[in-house]
């Protein structure tokens, strides 16, 4: 996962 997606779907990875 690229962490400049992972900045906008952050969310989703952490599950919120």
């Amino acid at each position: 996962m690229n962490k400049k997606h992972s900045e906008r779907k952050s969310h989703k990875w952490q599950g919120n």
